[in-house]
């Protein structure tokens, strides 16, 4: 196995790849089972081996997969879009469904697992969906929400159909309320893209149903 990891990690790619290497030989497995490509022309030589390596997965940008897909005639296992659905449940933690929901949109908009959809239960539309709404807000995030959830107040615009299902990849965010984890879960399966997908609750049987 050859892995490579983002530029911006480097030193904790290097850390981890002793670890897993480490592990590997530990199991039997022998030296050179696995090596740690680092560059850019590293990634452009082992597209060129077709004949020696069974398969890629890359992950990153619709872009950068589309750019692995379109230079090498090795298999990739690739996604297409990240349409990723976070869904604030009745019985979510509004001092920690801030700081999550918020980090999930603003640490990187433009990466493919960044949240593009926020999903709320109807009955957090008075107690959680204020404090998000304005968390984003003032972190320059657009919302474009449901008119049960501007009813709540909200500083948002209007979204419609189109809003559902659709990949950002900027400080903008749609907003949907829902009366159920069943609806939400529904709602997920119909206009997501089965990339990234988060459930915040503090009910273990409903979080198991979202996971199954």
């Amino acid at each position: 196995a050859m892995l490579k990891g983002g530029s911006e990690a480097k030193r904790t790619n290097r850390k981890l790849f002793d670890v897993i290497y480490g592990a590997a030989l530990s199991a039997g497995l022998p030296e050179g089972c696995l090596m740690l490509a680092e560059t850019h022309d590293d990634i452009d030589n082992v597209l060129k081996c077709h004949e020696s390596i069974d398969l890629l997965i890359p992950r990153g940008s619709n872009e950068f997969v589309q750019h692995i897909m379109n230079h090498t005639k090795i298999p990739v296992m690739g996604h297409a879009d990240g349409v990723c659905h976070i869904y604030a449940d009745r019985s979510a933690d509004i001092e920690k469904a801030v700081p999550i929901i918020l980090d999930a949109k603003t640490q990187y908009p433009a990466a493919c697992n960044a949240a593009e959809m926020l999903l709320v239960h109807s009955g957090q539309l008075a107690g959680a969906l204020p404090a998000i709404a304005k968390a984003l807000t003032e972190a320059g995030v657009t919302l474009r929400a449901d008119e049960r959830a501007r009813a709540a107040g909200i500083a948002s615009e209007a979204a419609d159909e189109s809003d559902w299902g659709r990949e950002y990849l900027a400080l903008t965010m749609a907003v949907h309320t829902v009366d159920s984890i069943e609806e939400a879960i529904a709602f997920i399966n119909r206009h997501g893209s089965h990339h990234t997908d988060c459930i915040i609750t503090r009910d273990e049987a409903a979080a198991g149903k979202f996971f199954a």
